[in-house]
C-alpha cells in the first residue's frame, strides 16, 4: 500500500470517527432548565396570545391555553400530535406555510381556520422555524390572533359602501339649459324629442309624479263650483231648491181654504 492510499484512508477514518461524535453529541438531553428557561415557559403558558409548537414535518408538541380556547379544546391532549394541517380550512395552504418555513423564511399572514365544532374563523399567524446553534431545525413557532369579527366587520363595510355607490350611480341630476316651450311647457330632450314635464322629469331623474293642486288654482278653479253648489245651482245649471219652495206654497194656499 503506498503513502498515498494510507494518507486517505487515515482521512476517511478521522471522518467516520467525527460523524459518530456529533451523532453522540445530538443525541445527549438537554441539561436542566436554569430560572430563565422556567420563567420564559411560564410566561407563554400565560400569554394571551395564542401560541403553538411543532415538528419540522408539521406535528403538534406544544399549545398554551390561549390556543386551546380559541380553537375550543379543553385538554391538550385533543390537539397534542396531529399535524397543524389539520386546523386549517385548507389544509393545501398550510402545506405552503411549512414548505416556506422549512426554507428558513418566516411566514405572516391571514389563515381561514376550522374551529373544534367546525366552526370557521378567520386567524392572523406569524410563524417561523425554530433552529439550534448549528442552525439545525428544532421545531416550528407559530402565534395567532383571532380577527374574525374584524373580517365581518371589513365586510358589513364594504357591502355597505357598495350600496352607497350604487344608490349614488343611480341617482340623476339636471344640469345646464333645459329647453321649454313658452306656450305648452313641454321640454325638448337630448334627442330633440319635446316631452310633457312629468315625462321628462321621470326619465332624466328617476322620480315618480303624482298629482295634486296647489293652492292657488284650487282658488282659481273650484272655488266658483263650490259656490254655485252653495246658492242651489248644480253643475249643469238646474236650480235643485226650486221644486221644494213651490210644493211649501201650495201646501200653504190649501191650508188658508181650509
Amino acid at each position: 500500500m503506498s503513502e498515498e492510499q494510507k494518507s486517505r484512508l487515515e482521512l476517511v477514518e478521522e471522518i467516520q470517527l467525527l460523524k459518530k461524535e456529533l451523532i453522540r453529541e445530538r443525541a445527549r438531553p438537554l441539561p436542566q432548565a436554569g430560572a430563565g428557561h422556567r420563567v420564559l415557559e411560564a410566561a407563554v403558558e400565560a400569554s394571551l396570545s395564542a401560541m403553538a409548537m411543532a415538528e419540522p414535518t408539521g406535528e403538534i408538541t406544544y399549545v398554551n391555553p390561549a390556543f386551546m380556547g380559541m380553537w375550543g379544546y379543553n385538554d391538550r391532549t385533543d390537539v397534542l400530535g396531529r399535524s397543524i394541517r389539520s386546523l386549517a380550512a385548507d389544509p393545501a395552504m398550510m402545506e405552503d406555510v411549512i414548505s416556506t418555513l422549512n426554507t428558513g423564511c418566516g411566514w405572516v399572514g391571514e389563515v381561514d381556520a376550522r374551529n373544534r365544532d367546525g366552526s370557521m374563523l378567520t386567524v392572523d399567524m406569524r410563524a417561523c422555524m425554530v433552529k439550534d446553534r448549528n442552525e439545525t431545525p428544532i421545531c416550528m413557532m407559530a402565534s395567532f390572533l383571532d380577527v374574525t369579527e374584524n373580517k365581518e366587520a371589513e365586510a358589513e363595510r364594504e357591502r355597505l359602501i357598495s350600496e352607497l355607490q350604487d344608490a349614488i350611480a343611480s341617482i340623476k341630476t339636471l344640469k345646464g339649459l333645459i329647453p321649454i316651450c313658452s306656450w305648452c311647457r313641454k321640454l325638448r330632450d337630448d334627442q330633440g324629442y319635446w316631452k310633457r314635464l312629468e315625462e321628462y322629469l321621470s326619465e332624466n331623474t328617476g322620480a315618480e309624479l303624482t298629482h295634486g293642486m296647489c293652492p292657488e288654482c284650487y282658488e282659481k278653479y273650484m272655488s266658483g263650483k263650490m259656490d254655485m253648489g252653495s246658492n242651489g245651482h248644480s253643475s249643469n245649471g238646474h236650480n235643485v231648491n226650486g221644486g221644494g219652495a213651490e210644493e211649501k206654497k201650495t201646501k200653504q194656499e190649501d191650508g188658508a181654504e181650509g
